[in-house]
């Protein structure tokens, strides 16, 4: 009985003390500290940007083992991704389309080329390279022709890019493995004119950090 009476005095003196804190706090005002009164800060992440480009390019064509000068043309689609643009950063894509080269006096060919690239833009400054490879090329010099495929390629670009337009200078070599004739290695520097298309995608899921 002695022990129910004390557990009781002390239940009836911690109620009368939260009772007084409750009238203390209403009578000045002051409040309670609980927690944390608002939610955890949010990392900004940046939006990814995808640019489509559809592009023209040309150029002289060389092969200096055959002696040939030529021009080339080009027409393909291209793809790139990035962060947000209007940042410094670096981008990554590829492009796929049709390729022809030929001379007045050594023939041509033609190739279906695949190029992968990873450059940096700081708009509206753009600069990228890459390997690449033709998918299926035919080639004809001087009465002797044969074809292949997977023959590889590299490039490497430089230019101005924007929303609508990008005008790129462009190097590139080519070593077109063929059957039917001897293989051949081709340099190229020309031009690229392409209609560029931006769209930013989906926002990603923003990371909560740690409260």
């Amino acid at each position: 009985m002695r022990r129910s009476a004390i557990i009781c005095g002390l239940a009836t003196l911690f109620a009368s003390g939260a009772t007084w804190a409750q009238e203390a706090q209403v009578a000045t005002g002051a409040t309670i500290a609980v927690g944390p009164t608002r939610g955890p800060e949010v990392a900004e992440e940046p939006l990814p940007y995808e640019l489509f480009a559809l592009n023209l390019g040309g150029g002289v064509a060389l092969v200096p083992k055959e002696d040939v000068v030529g021009w080339y043309g080009q027409l393909y689609v291209e793809g790139m991704l990035s962060e947000d643009p209007s940042r410094a950063g670096f981008v990554w894509g590829f492009w796929e389309g049709l390729e022809a080269w030929g001379s007045d006096k050594a023939g041509g060919g033609l190739a279906l080329p695949v190029v992968f690239n990873l450059g940096y833009r700081n708009a509206p400054l753009v600069a990228n390279l890459g390997p690449g490879f033709n998918l299926f090329s035919i080639d004809g010099i001087s009465d002797d022709g044969g074809f292949g495929i997977f023959s590889p390629r590299a490039e490497a670009r430089i230019g101005i890019q924007t929303n609508d337009v990008q005008l790129l200078a462009t190097g590139g070599v080519q070593y077109r493995w063929l059957w039917g004739r001897d293989d051949i290695t081709m340099f190229q520097a020309g031009l690229v004119l392409g209609y560029t298309q931006g769209f930013h995608k989906q926002p990603r899921p923003r990371r909560r950090q740690p409260s």
